[in-house]
Protein backbone atom coordinates (compact mmCIF):
# COMPACT_ATOMS: atom_id res chain seq x y z
CA UNK A 1 0.00 0.00 0.00
CA UNK A 2 1.31 3.20 -0.68
CA UNK A 3 0.78 6.88 1.54
CA UNK A 4 0.56 9.43 -0.46
CA UNK A 5 -1.95 11.67 1.28
CA UNK A 6 -1.96 12.91 5.25
CA UNK A 7 -3.94 10.28 6.65
CA UNK A 8 -4.19 8.14 9.40
CA UNK A 9 -4.46 4.89 8.01
CA UNK A 10 -5.74 1.79 10.30
CA UNK A 11 -3.66 -1.94 9.73
CA UNK A 12 -5.30 -5.24 11.46
CA UNK A 13 -2.98 -7.95 10.51
CA UNK A 14 -4.30 -11.37 11.26
CA UNK A 15 -2.28 -14.94 11.32
CA UNK A 16 -4.18 -18.16 12.22
CA UNK A 17 -2.60 -21.69 12.85
CA UNK A 18 -2.91 -24.96 13.60
CA UNK A 19 -1.68 -28.15 15.54
CA UNK A 20 -1.94 -31.55 14.19
CA UNK A 21 -4.67 -32.52 16.17
CA UNK A 22 -6.68 -29.58 14.70
CA UNK A 23 -6.97 -27.11 16.94
CA UNK A 24 -6.47 -23.89 15.57
CA UNK A 25 -5.66 -20.57 17.03
CA UNK A 26 -5.73 -17.15 15.67
CA UNK A 27 -3.62 -13.64 16.49
CA UNK A 28 -5.00 -10.15 15.72
CA UNK A 29 -3.03 -6.61 16.06
CA UNK A 30 -4.46 -3.47 15.04
CA UNK A 31 -1.92 -0.68 14.71
CA UNK A 32 -2.62 2.89 12.87
CA UNK A 33 0.06 3.96 10.47
CA UNK A 34 0.17 8.31 10.75
CA UNK A 35 1.24 9.95 7.68
CA UNK A 36 2.34 13.43 8.47
CA UNK A 37 2.31 16.44 6.24
CA UNK A 38 5.65 17.70 4.73
CA UNK A 39 5.79 21.23 3.51
CA UNK A 40 7.35 21.91 0.40
CA UNK A 41 11.23 22.48 1.05
CA UNK A 42 12.38 24.23 -2.64
CA UNK A 43 15.64 26.43 -2.79
CA UNK A 44 16.59 29.43 -5.52
CA UNK A 45 20.02 30.10 -6.91
CA UNK A 46 20.69 32.64 -9.09
CA UNK A 47 24.18 32.62 -11.78
CA UNK A 48 25.65 34.87 -14.27
CA UNK A 49 27.42 38.53 -15.25
CA UNK A 50 28.99 40.29 -12.10
CA UNK A 51 26.75 43.25 -11.63
CA UNK A 52 28.57 45.41 -13.85
CA UNK A 53 27.82 45.30 -17.99
CA UNK A 54 27.56 47.28 -20.77
CA UNK A 55 24.70 49.64 -21.11
CA UNK A 56 22.23 48.68 -23.87
CA UNK A 57 20.64 46.19 -25.54
CA UNK A 58 23.75 43.41 -24.95
CA UNK A 59 23.71 40.32 -23.96
CA UNK A 60 23.14 39.81 -20.52
CA UNK A 61 21.94 36.71 -18.46
CA UNK A 62 20.85 35.25 -15.61
CA UNK A 63 20.45 31.51 -14.94
CA UNK A 64 17.79 30.22 -12.37
CA UNK A 65 17.73 27.33 -10.58
CA UNK A 66 15.00 25.97 -8.39
CA UNK A 67 15.52 22.72 -6.09
CA UNK A 68 13.12 21.07 -4.78
CA UNK A 69 14.16 19.28 -1.51
CA UNK A 70 10.72 17.95 -0.25
CA UNK A 71 8.94 14.61 -0.49
CA UNK A 72 6.24 15.23 -2.85
CA UNK A 73 6.26 17.57 -6.67
CA UNK A 74 5.39 21.09 -6.28
CA UNK A 75 3.95 23.29 -9.12
CA UNK A 76 5.59 26.58 -9.44
CA UNK A 77 3.27 29.40 -8.34
CA UNK A 78 5.16 32.52 -8.71
CA UNK A 79 8.28 33.87 -10.15
CA UNK A 80 9.63 37.48 -9.71
CA UNK A 81 13.03 39.08 -10.18
CA UNK A 82 13.97 42.90 -8.97
CA UNK A 83 16.46 43.33 -11.82
CA UNK A 84 14.87 43.47 -15.74
CA UNK A 85 18.00 41.95 -16.57
CA UNK A 86 16.49 38.59 -15.17
CA UNK A 87 13.28 39.00 -17.24
CA UNK A 88 10.95 37.58 -15.17
CA UNK A 89 8.39 37.91 -17.49
CA UNK A 90 10.23 35.49 -19.76
CA UNK A 91 9.81 32.89 -16.87
CA UNK A 92 6.16 33.44 -16.61
CA UNK A 93 5.21 29.94 -18.82
CA UNK A 94 6.52 28.35 -15.86
CA UNK A 95 3.74 29.64 -13.03
CA UNK A 96 1.15 26.70 -12.83
CA UNK A 97 2.49 24.50 -15.55
CA UNK A 98 5.84 23.10 -14.14
CA UNK A 99 6.19 20.63 -11.84
CA UNK A 100 9.58 19.86 -9.76
CA UNK A 101 9.57 15.98 -8.71
CA UNK A 102 10.50 15.05 -4.94
CA UNK A 103 14.32 15.86 -4.95
CA UNK A 104 14.19 17.28 -8.30
CA UNK A 105 15.51 20.39 -9.73
CA UNK A 106 14.89 23.31 -12.98
CA UNK A 107 16.86 25.26 -14.99
CA UNK A 108 15.63 28.55 -16.58
CA UNK A 109 17.67 30.77 -18.57
CA UNK A 110 16.22 33.92 -19.79
CA UNK A 111 18.42 36.46 -21.86
CA UNK A 112 18.03 40.11 -23.25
Amino acid sequence: MSWTEADDYPNTASVTAKDNEGNADTATDTETVYVTDVLPDISNRQAGRGAEHAAGPGACSRTRCGHHNSVEPVTITAVSDTTSCSRPEALDDLIGQTKIAAGGSLTAAPTR
